[in-house]
């Protein structure tokens, strides 16, 4: 069953978030290679909302720590005012 983790997070200022979704578009995969699919929903200017689906629960695991690497290597730490997320079983409707 697949696993999903949906992430919230808030940069401080709109240069931050583009460059953000611009970097993960370009070396996501190679961070995080299980990753079955992943989005990023622009809410607002400074708001992304990250969608990752996984094809199970230590893929997930081992992804989270993946994305740690992340945003430790590309100094995105200092740049979030807020980012938290939430994890639970994919169901597919359409």
């Amino acid at each position: 069953m697949s696993i999903a983790r949906v992430r919230s997070i808030t940069f401080n200022t709109s240069k931050m978030a583009d460059a953000f979704e611009a970097d993960f578009a370009k070396v996501g995969k190679d961070y995080v290679p299980e990753l079955e699919h992943a989005y990023s929903i622009r809410t607002d200017d400074l708001t992304c909302l990250c969608i990752s689906i996984y094809p199970d629960t230590a893929s997930l695991e081992r992804g989270a720590d993946q994305m740690a690497s992340f945003i430790t290597d590309y100094g995105l730490s200092d740049t979030m005012s807020d980012n938290f997320f939430l994890t639970g079983s994919c169901t597919k409707f359409v």
